[in-house]
């Protein structure tokens, strides 16, 4: 049987500059989905916010 993982991480505000960190450390390739990207915003400035 093969077990497939998938990553999550929550920095509140700082999600961008963790990711960049651990990518740098770690190696591989960060992907990034907002709100915004979704179509799933709910309130001003919550489209940049990180899903």
């Amino acid at each position: 049987m093969t077990v497939q993982t998938t990553t999550h991480l929550d920095f509140r505000g700082q999600a961008r500059a963790a990711l960049d960190c651990y990518c740098s450390v770690l190696g591989g390739e960060r992907t990034i989905v907002t709100y915004g990207d979704l179509g799933a915003t709910q309130g001003v400035g919550q489209a940049e916010h990180m899903i």
